[in-house]
């Protein structure tokens, strides 16, 4: 009888890993612009966008010199910063992935030229989990804090 109940959970921590091994690897649904708007985030808590509301609101980036080369310099930063890969990017949006060291999970960022408003949209969120433990405002708090002590670079 022990034996196979621990087949049975073999077999199902083995599913689940499985599971999570697709489902991080694979660019979600609600990745990507709808006109000027980013699709909306996950009901869980483990995503922050500068177009939500409540908890999961982020302030804009405000452009603070040439929009093309703050653009550029946004993205450099989240090169600095993190292990990111660029998965889409044009003149006014860009789609990063990032992959967490350790555990290796793989967060979506986005951001945005909103050329009506001069400033910069921002949406992250995690691929897998309920939560992400705030690493997503986090790094969102760490690229503004960068964006906005380096202004001398955008003149």
């Amino acid at each position: 009888m022990k034996f196979k109940i621990l087949i049975v959970l073999f077999i199902f921590l083995a599913l689940l890993v499985i599971y999570m091994f697709a489902k991080n690897n694979k660019i979600p649904s609600n990745v990507g612009m709808n006109g000027d708007s980013f699709q909306d985030l996950k009901s869980s808590p483990n995503g922050v966008s500068s177009q939500d509301s409540g908890d999961k609101y982020v302030e804009a980036i405000n452009v603070m010199g040439n929009p093309k080369n703050d653009f550029e310099r946004l993205i450099k930063i989240c090169d600095d910063l993190w292990n990111m890969e660029i998965i889409k990017e044009d003149e006014n949006y860009v789609h990063m992935v990032i992959t967490t060291s350790g555990m290796k999970f793989k967060d979506d960022i986005q951001i945005y030229y909103n050329l009506e408003k001069n400033i910069f949209e921002y949406w992250s969120q995690s691929r897998i989990g309920y939560s992400d433990m705030g690493l997503n405002m986090e790094r969102y708090n760490s690229l503004f804090k960068e964006y906005i002590n380096n202004e001398e670079e955008v003149k």
